[in-house]
């Protein structure tokens, strides 16, 4: 007789990228010697959009962040890259560009460094952080208290609870403001050289699940509409003390057979995700129920309803999480989500959004949505709105190229290269050999030919990357040439390099060879002067870069032809030979 099969998940989840669903491996094992199947795991596109919604907000709150942090409430830009580094500093520097309404640039004229600080209707709105703030501290320590409750001993290592500390919602100085403000819930103590955050009182009124609180409200409203029938329904969903809400991605259908195992576990009893984990058997369906509730009682706690994956994969010890955590989540897929959008894996409460839109949003969350929210005013103050046309994008190219310029030439100075001779033999280029100056002139212009473009039509948005993909791929091309052995190489490869270098930050620039009377920007005559003279210097080294380019291509072809030439002829001699002796 055949054995029975037992089937397994595994913990790595591969996404299709093109359909509305992902494979979840599934290793089979039985001695008849089976293949091992696939399981499809549906993908939520909504909950996926989130991840890629909150991008561009994450970086204006963080930018914000960083400017209150600073004295007098601005920030110099040379500092912005000790505050976020070097790589993303640019994406703060697009983010600041494209955003007039909310930050402001100043400074940048005589000796005062170029600066960038929020707007008055920024700070206005921001103003009104302090107040969410007051409203969150009641939420924050009831919250963190439900946490304590939830663990074995009611204690959890201090590092842990910085660890999730965004996700809750917790302050940078949470210690200072809520633990030691509240001494008669919270202390911290030594234990094996570990610092825990223990829990001082117990109280059962809190001991209530963000489960049943939602049960309490729908049998209400249900007994209000004079419902008395509970049934299973075909989503899944069932109204009972003990029942999850279940919501299914679109593309999955459950059978009848489904519906009726799940049925079975929504009616099924289990102990309260509040009482020691302890007292109960690992193995007892009732107790795997009860991991469930309090992985739901968790991601109920935060903020935003989500976590990441490895963030509550710390909590292991704590509260007793299965050892397979990632399978747990992917066989209850009809309560949490796992979207590998994102640098991590996330895990969604998927009850708490309504497509890409939380629920019920906490006070501080609101806040961070009335200042986001200042991206798309156009009518801020120190933004001046043009018409969206062809010229507008050009201008928008200009910031773009002089980025780019100072991009590529940061990390040659970080090497010991303090000019940009070795690049530029012809000499146009004297002006960039200093940061400082470049970047003094560039945020000079900055409030002059920034304009509130949409995303489709700023070239930031739209190519910036590409282009200075393109420029650093140059870059390499003309550094392996230096390192190469043969002059012939070394020609060609800079010749490559430079076409381009050039060829890539030229087009744009033929906007100065128009009228700028008729603009009605403010553009000085020492600042055309100097673009112009810039464009002049990127023409000249392009018809050089493509001539010298031309000139090698064609020696190194006659060469190449001359020496097949001169083997076909020394063949033929010694054929020649060959037949004569």
């Amino acid at each position: 007789m055949k054995r029975g099969s037992i089937i397994t998940l595994s913990s790595s989840a591969i996404r299709c990228q093109k359909s509305n669903f992902m494979f979840v491996s599934v290793r089979q094992i039985s001695n008849g010697g089976k293949r091992s199947k696939k399981k499809i795991y549906h993908r939520d596109y909504q909950l996926d959009k989130v991840m890629d919604l909150q991008k561009k907000p994450s970086l204006i709150l963080q930018l914000k962040s960083i400017i209150q942090s600073q004295n007098h409430q601005r920030l110099l830009l040379r500092d912005l890259e000790k505050e976020v580094g070097f790589v993303a500093k640019w994406n703060f520097m697009s983010i600041i560009e494209k955003y007039p309404s909310i930050f402001r640039v100043g400074g940048g004229c005589g000796k005062e460094f170029p600066f960038v600080t929020l707007t008055g209707k920024a700070e206005k709105v921001a103003r009104g952080e302090g107040e969410a703030r007051n409203l969150m501290e009641p939420i924050l320590v009831k919250n963190l208290r439900k946490l304590l409750m939830l663990s074995i001993d009611c204690r959890v290592p201090l590092e842990k609870v910085e660890f999730i500390g965004n996700e809750l919602g917790l302050p940078h100085d949470f210690k200072k403001s809520l633990i030691f403000k509240y001494p008669e819930y919270f202390s911290i103590k030594v234990i094996n050289g570990r610092a825990y955050l223990n829990l001082e009182n117990w109280d059962s009124s809190l001991a209530v699940t963000a489960r049943e609180e939602r049960f309490a409200r729908e049998r209400m409203l249900q007994s209000a509409g004079g419902q008395n029938k509970v049934r299973i329904m075909k989503d899944g969903n069932y109204l009972g003390p003990f029942a999850f809400k279940m919501c299914y991605a679109a593309g999955f259908r459950p059978n009848k057979s489904y519906l009726e195992e799940l049925e079975k576990w929504q009616k099924m009893e289990f102990p309260s995700p509040y009482l020691n984990a302890r007292r109960f058997e690992v193995a007892d369906p009732k107790t795997r129920k009860r991991v469930v509730a309090v992985l739901h009682e968790l991601l109920s706690l935060t903020m935003e309803k989500r976590m990441i994956s490895a963030k509550l994969d710390a909590f292991h010890s704590e509260y007793r999480l299965p050892s397979k955590l990632v399978l747990c989540l992917i066989k209850h897929h009809g309560i949490f989500y796992i979207t590998n959008k994102g640098a991590r894996s996330t895990v969604f409460l998927k009850e708490a959004y309504d497509g890409t839109n939380l629920v019920d949003k906490c006070p501080i969350l609101m806040f961070n949505d009335k200042f986001v929210a200042l991206s798309v005013d156009i009518g801020a103050d120190n933004c001046k709105v043009f018409d969206v046309d062809s010229e507008n994008q050009t201008m928008a190219g200009v910031t773009t190229q002089l980025m780019l310029l100072n991009k590529v030439m940061k990390p040659l100075r970080r090497w010991g290269i303090k000019s940009a001779a070795i690049f530029f033999p012809i000499g146009y280029f004297h002006e960039f050999q200093s940061s400082t100056k470049l970047e003094h002139h560039y945020f000079s212009i900055l409030p002059h030919f920034s304009v509130p473009l949409s995303s489709s039509n700023n070239q930031m948005a739209n190519d910036g990357a590409l282009r200075s993909a393109i420029v650093w791929l140059s870059v390499i091309m003309v550094l392996v040439g230096l390192f190469t052995f043969s002059l012939k190489k070394i020609m060609v490869t800079y010749a490559f390099g430079m076409l381009g270098i050039s060829g890539i930050l030229l087009p744009d620039w033929d906007f100065f060879d128009r009228d700028f009377s008729r603009w009605p920007y403010p553009v000085t005559a020492d600042e055309r002067a100097a673009l112009q003279a810039r464009r002049s210097g990127f023409k000249r080294l392009f018809n050089f870069s493509f001539l010298f380019l031309i000139f090698h291509f064609i020696s190194y072809t006659i060469l190449e032809v001359e020496l097949g030439l001169s083997k076909a002829l020394n063949s033929l001699h010694i054929c020649e030979y060959s037949t004569r002796h």
